[in-house]
């Protein structure tokens, strides 16, 4: 078998995220823990969490998992709209991931 991780998997924002997580109003709160919206895939190796800050989907949050090499050791991209961060543990996209932001 191989390895896997517990992510959270979740949209804040149904006309963004029609085609992506499950809605749940509360995936924007800063310490999320839904049970049920806790996945767990074989082979995915880290946890994604999109914060949108500005433009029109200001306040949207998605969380989830993924998997692959990336090509930095970076845990945040930052760009004018937003701060996506990703994290290697169980359940450690659970929060905004803050310290991307300043």
């Amino acid at each position: 078998p191989g390895t896997s991780l517990k992510c959270w998997r979740c949209c804040n924002n149904i006309s963004m995220c029609s085609r992506k997580p499950p809605i749940d109003q509360d995936c924007g709160n800063p310490d999320y823990s839904n049970l049920d919206y806790l996945t767990e895939w074989e082979y995915y190796n880290f946890c994604v969490t999109t914060v949108y800050t500005g433009g029109y989907n200001e306040g949207t949050v998605y969380r989830n998992s993924d998997f692959g090499n990336r090509n930095s050791d970076e845990d945040c991209r930052v760009w004018d709209e937003g701060v996506e961060c990703y994290c290697y543990d169980d359940e450690c996209n659970n929060n905004l991931r803050e310290h991307c932001l300043t």
